[in-house]
């Protein structure tokens, strides 16, 4: 977690990175690392770019039980999509995301305090159409690593998960 807003209160980025090129595809802010911001990742990596062959993540219990190795209901969401997940066995081996988190961290407060961003909603919307876009341009041209992703029609992976975020199932299956 990081006071983004300088204001005490901090919050954890969910954030997506390209290992072939090292760009920043999208990341989700949150008030704390949870399910919710990784599916919400999710959803923006696989709207802009399809489905990802793999997802390197360190073994969070969000992702893996730690005490089992066994996939939890996100690891399963990605099963289902067809998306391997590879846990990271050492912090060093997530080296591409905590760099990145370290350079954000350096310079998305003073984007906040310029652009005036109040909320993480806003930051959320500044941070995934204006800063990954912009802020961060491609490491190499558009296509060049895209069998790292399946083209598969992102709507229906949306349509297909939209129902997640149903606030009636949320509360009765005490989710979050």
């Amino acid at each position: 977690p990081h006071d983004w807003f300088q204001n005490g209160k901090k919050s954890s980025l969910h954030l997506a990175i390209d290992d072939a090129t090292g760009e920043a595809l999208c990341g989700w802010f949150m008030p704390t690392e949870c399910l919710e911001g990784y599916v919400r990742m999710l959803k923006i990596l696989v709207t802009k770019y399809g489905i990802p062959e793999n997802l390197y993540c360190d073994r969070h219990t969000i992702l893996i039980n730690p005490k089992s190795g066994e996939l939890t209901n996100f690891g399963h969401m990605c099963e289902d999509l067809g998306i391997n997940i590879i846990a990271a066995n050492t912090p060093q081996a997530k080296g591409k995301v905590e760099k990145w988190n370290n350079t954000i961290q350096n310079r998305l407060i003073n984007d906040i305090q310029r652009w005036n961003i109040q909320s993480i909603d806003e930051l959320n919307i500044f941070f995934n159409d204006y800063y990954c876009n912009y802020l961060f341009p491609m490491a190499i041209e558009y296509g060049m690593s895209a069998d790292e992703f399946w083209k598969d029609d992102p709507q229906l992976f949306v349509a297909y998960r939209t129902s997640f975020f149903n606030k009636k199932k949320r509360e009765k299956q005490k989710v979050f």
